[in-house]
């Protein structure tokens, strides 16, 4: 078994800055102009055409054209075919949104038109990330799924390299988008609130130790511990792919995660997770745990994460089992994770209220994450929390015991350097 964490020096150097406007300005970019440019191209109007409009204020009997759209996500579903994109045009605030789900075909593209529906604000702490938030307009596209009666609860399932761009997605049953061994998938520029009414169980931390005071001694987490389906799931169980979570907005969850990543049985996934603002999920009575970005591997698959520019704040409830970033290799499997300019702060809840957790768990997987340039402040809990599983009669665990209350991580501080001891 092999794991190392190593959280490097230095802050948001002008180096650093200088080797990333390109992609900065590119996530900027999208974010603002992606409704617009999607409403600009060509549109055939009829049926057995490519672009399709749905509407929450459309009258029946459309057509799916822009002149007469679809009033719902059923029959845009039922008429499109793979490859073609449909556009939720806005609607009044005052409206309901469309409700449903819609389950995605392969090189679907599910866009929001309009304006962007999320926009870049000043960041949390001098030189951290923008922070995305809101556009505050009066009409947007909308869309949710409040049962079980189709696609399990979920807004939007992915399928084979699929966009889903500039959507309001609000008070989903359980995820606002669920992937499972979809390729190539991309989520961008979203406003994400509401999810997981139903309290559906999602990530759930494979078996461990839970750590004492005592040396060698722990306590067995048998059965392992459920958290909250998350707003943005992406399972990958028997496929190879890629997939970029950027720009997203999730904020306000009922009883949800906040984006999860799991590789699965053999799966192979390589994701991208930048510029995304975490804020308000609470943790409800049917889990055990809430998490803002987490990522896990079982089985003998394979996860190679970059987590860039993300920020957490206001996270948890009273009581809660709340970690902001949470890193579970297990099995067999292989986890390299890099975060970097990462900004949490204010987590709420119980004294397993992390900013950082690190489990490795039942199994032989091999793990390397490694934590830079970000800053940490304020938690009930540990800054960052690295826990150990070997397997045998004889297990251990390794953590950092950072208190909160006395520790504040400026940008720039060597945080600290975990890694696992080898026996003698």
């Amino acid at each position: 078994m092999r794991r190392k964490v190593a959280v490097k020096p230095s802050g948001f150097p002008n180096a650093e800055r200088k080797s990333r406007p390109a992609v900065f300005l590119a996530a900027l970019t999208l974010s603002a102009t992606v409704g617009a440019a999607t409403e600009a191209a060509g549109d055939s109007n009829t049926y057995g055409h490519h672009r399709w409009y749905v509407s929450a204020t459309a009258g029946a009997g459309g057509d799916g054209s822009a002149a007469t759209p679809f009033n719902t996500l059923g029959q845009v579903q039922q008429a499109s075919g793979p490859g073609d994109i449909i556009i939720v045009v806005p609607s009044p605030v005052s409206v309901p949104p469309l409700d449903g789900g819609i389950a995605l075909k392969s090189g679907q593209r599910l866009v929001g038109g309009g304006p962007a529906v999320v926009k870049f604000g000043a960041p949390l702490v001098t030189g951290g990330p923008p922070v995305v938030g809101a556009s505050g307009l009066p009409s947007l596209p909308r869309i949710t799924n409040t049962t079980a009666a189709s696609n399990s609860g979920d807004a939007v399932t992915l399928a084979d390299d699929t966009d889903v761009e500039n959507l309001v997605i609000t008070g989903a049953y359980r995820g606002a988008i669920y992937g499972q061994d979809a390729v190539g998938v991309t989520v961008r520029g979203n406003d994400l609130s509401g999810f997981n009414t139903s309290g559906t169980v999602g990530f759930v931390v494979q078996p461990f130790d839970l750590a004492t005071f005592t040396p060698g001694v722990g306590i067995e987490v048998a059965t392992g511990v459920r958290a909250g389906w998350a707003a943005i799931l992406i399972d990958i169980a028997n496929v190879s792919t890629s997939v970029s979570v950027s720009n997203n907005y999730v904020h306000d969850g009922v009883c949800g995660d906040g984006i999860d990543i799991r590789g699965m049985n053999i799966g192979d996934i390589g994701v991208l997770v930048t510029y995304n603002f975490i804020t308000k999920l609470v943790q409800c009575q049917s889990v055990s745990a809430i998490q803002g970005i987490s990522t896990q591997v079982t089985g003998t698959s394979r996860l190679r994460a970059t987590l860039f520019g993300n920020t957490q704040a206001d996270n948890g409830s009273p009581g809660a089992n709340m970690d902001r970033l949470f890193v579970n290799p297990a099995e067999a499997g292989t986890l390299i994770e890099t975060i970097d300019h990462n900004v949490d702060i204010t987590g709420i809840g119980g004294a397993s209220t992390n900013g950082f957790e690190y489990i490795l768990s039942n199994g032989n997987a091999n793990s390397h994450v490694t934590i830079s340039n970000s800053y940490f402040r304020n938690n009930p809990g540990d800054m960052l929390e690295n826990s150990t599983t070997e397997p045998g009669p004889e297990q251990r665990w390794f953590s950092t015991m950072l208190p909160s209350s006395k520790l504040r991580f400026p940008v720039g501080y060597l945080l600290t350097l975990l890694r696992q001891v080898p026996r003698p």
